[in-house]
């Protein structure tokens, strides 16, 4: 029951395929293995490459331009489907690396990997070559700018960080060498990144024992031979590059048995330094292998983790492959993405068999956010000593006092809560809420207080000193904490109490009384409105000389003339000043019962009167001296003037 070897043509390259005794078996196999040979150049090209980031490939030349010379471009072409590694295949074709060396702002060359994760996975960029972040790679670069070590920035594992983060994955060292051709492989590191965490990473390290340099030359804009075979029977992989001098630089590397089936891509990246960098196909023959993908997303169709598929019996159609559930940190398992509504695709079962070559589908694995808890408890001692520091009082510890806050793993957010008491492992839902439990209630917050403590009274003892922030001699007031906040711990020292009054009863706390409310500001009175300025009357004319009437009738009584015209201003009476005395009427009675008219009392009427003389000549009595006509016409002037002016006063306030 020995095996025999079976040998199957490859290309130009022979295979063998182990075969048991079981003849059908060895024919069926050898059939499966002739059905999944695949022969690639420029024509079909497209039909086995998939295109990514800034690569454009041009079917007439057969040329991928996997950078254009600008800046900041990531590009790359990957196979379809994965190469089975216990067959040879041979990928002949040129590169370009572009016209400028580093000094002269040109960057950063081509690389080439072999990998053990999904067909379309993507390796970090910049000093990574895009070989970084893919699983247990052997690669291959031909490298034109020096990279010195550059520390993560991203304090996660390194699944969840973009292929275009070169900065937040980092990258390891290159050696001092300008521009070089080396492999590179990547392993499972712990590295630490900027938060001082350590985080996982497939870590790409040039193999330094493989490093030749290529020449300033070599960067002369024109393509270079490159060509790329495997020995499936040896393991062995064999890289040759041309140089512009036509030397020919050769690398060797054997395959680890492990890996059964491995993906393929070709990546370049520019930066702050650039070139034009492209490939052109020849051919590529290849045996396919038959493959499954398996990817580990968030419920929001992020990747958060990545890891191999098991074939058992080796990735060939009818063979067995195997997945499993993963512990990602900060995240739990949900299910499978079965309705596809996630990843886009129904999720095929975590185990099966293949049933055809090349890719069979996706196991999709569905997670929640777990989130991080970093917890700190705070605690409050009061030690009660006398003088010498010996206990005078059982101590007082207060119930401690929780803080927690809860990071989002997805966005970084962070909330903080408080809590009285202490819990062991808090809990919280899945949109991170923590959960009361136990008598224990969260809060809001990253502040809070111990509530006061009175010291308590011992016997033949008063307090003398509390080393509290205030002091107070009668209790521990209440102290205030933050989540950053250190254990607080008091002492409070007592002294012999010699006849010293009891503890004081404080004083309640008086109640300030309400803020007064303002009065209304006092309206102002308006401005009182002055009265209209009094219109003078016209000044009375008067006569240069009285006129006399005539002889009047009645001789006893002034002649009064009509009716005035004006209403308003009414016509003063011309009163005789000397009428003529009737003949015959010295002696007759006068009806205002005065004896004889008397000129004087008709016009100074309220005024003092003068006696008269036999002789009829008036005189003034204070001074004696005799009155004049003149004078008599005056003094009547001066009373019609007054009664005018006396009388218009009256209809003003009347």
């Amino acid at each position: 029951m020995g095996a025999a070897i079976l040998g199957v043509t490859f290309g130009m390259k022979p295979i063998q395929i182990e075969a048991v005794d079981n003849t059908s078996t060895a024919v069926g196999l050898a059939a499966t293995k002739a059905d999944t040979f695949s022969h690639v150049d420029a024509s079909n090209f497209l039909d086995y490459f998939k295109l990514n980031g800034s690569a454009e490939y041009d079917s007439g030349s057969g040329i991928v331009t996997i950078t254009p010379d600008e800046n900041n471009q990531v590009g790359n072409f990957a196979l379809k489907s994965k190469i089975d590694m216990n067959t040879s295949f041979e990928l002949d074709g040129q590169v370009n690396l572009g016209d400028k060396t580093s000094d002269k702002g040109g960057a950063d060359g081509i690389g080439f990997a072999f990998h053990n994760g999904n067909i379309d996975d993507i390796g970090n960029a910049g000093g990574n070559l895009g070989i970084g972040n893919l699983i247990d790679a052997l690669g291959f670069k031909l490298d034109t700018w020096h990279n010195s070590y550059y520390q993560p920035q991203a304090g996660i594992p390194g699944s969840q960080v973009l292929p275009g983060d070169s900065n937040g994955y980092g990258w390891a060292a290159d050696p001092s060498n300008p521009q070089f051709g080396a492999f590179v492989t990547t392993s499972l590191k712990q590295i630490t990144t900027a938060d001082g965490k350590e985080h996982d990473r497939w870590w790409a390290e040039t193999d330094r024992s493989s490093v030749q340099d290529l020449d300033a030359a070599d960067l002369d804009g024109q393509f270079h031979d490159f060509n790329v075979s495997y020995d499936g029977s040896t393991r062995e992989l064999t890289i040759k590059y041309t140089q512009t001098s036509k030397t020919v630089l050769t690398w060797k590397k054997t395959v680890p048995d492990a890996d059964q089936a491995m993906a393929m891509i070709v990546s370049a990246s520019t930066g702050g330094a650039r070139n034009l960098q492209q490939f052109k196909l020849t051919k590529f023959d290849f045996q396919q292998a038959a493959t499954v993908n398996v990817r580990y997303l968030s419920t929001t169709g992020r990747q958060i983790g990545q890891a191999a598929v098991d074939y058992p019996s080796g990735a060939i159609v009818g063979g067995e492959y195997q997945t499993s559930q993963l512990d990602i940190p900060n995240y739990h398992f949900v299910r499978m993405d079965d309705d596809g509504k996630v990843s886009g695709t129904p999720s095929l079962p975590t185990t099966g068999t293949l049933k055809t070559a090349g890719n069979n589908g996706t196991v999709v694995y569905l997670y929640e956010p777990e989130y991080q808890i970093d917890q700190k408890v705070v605690n409050e001692t009061i030690h009660y000593v006398d003088e010498d520091g010996n206990p005078v009082a059982d101590d007082y510890q207060a119930k401690p006092i929780t803080f927690i806050s809860v990071k989002n793993p997805t966005t970084s957010e962070i909330k903080e809560y408080f809590a009285v008491g202490k819990q062991d492992n808090p809990a919280v839902t899945s949109d991170g809420v923590p959960i009361s439990q136990n008598g224990i209630q969260w809060f809001v917050g990253n502040e809070t207080s111990f509530n006061a403590v009175d010291h308590p009274e011992v016997d033949g003892y008063k307090v003398i000193s509390n080393d509290a922030p205030d002091g107070d001699l009668t209790k521990v007031t209440a102290q205030d904490i933050q989540s950053d906040s250190s254990d607080l711990v008091f002492t409070v020292v007592y002294g012999k109490d010699e006849g010293t009054p009891g503890k004081p009863v404080e004083p309640e706390k008086p109640v300030c009384p309400e803020k007064p409310v303002c009065p209304c500001k006092p309206v102002c009175p308006e401005k009182p409105i002055c009265p209209e300025k009094p219109v003078c009357p016209w000044k009375p004319i008067y006569p240069w000389k009285p006129i006399y009437p005539g002889k009047p009738i009645h001789p006893w009584r002034p002649i009064y003339p009509g009716k005035p015209v004006d209403p308003e201003k009414p016509v003063l009476p011309v009163i005789p000043l000397n009428p003529d005395v009737p003949a015959g009427t010295e002696n007759s009675t006068n009806p205002n019962g005065s004896n004889g008219t008397n000129n004087n009392i008709l016009i100074n009427s309220g005024l003092p009167t003068t006696a008269t003389s036999k002789s009829g000549i008036n005189k003034f009595p204070q001074t004696g001296e005799k009155s004049s006509k003149w004078q008599v016409g005056l003094g009547s002037a001066l009373l019609i003037v007054v009664g005018v002016f006396s009388h218009m006063i009256w209809r003003r306030s009347h």
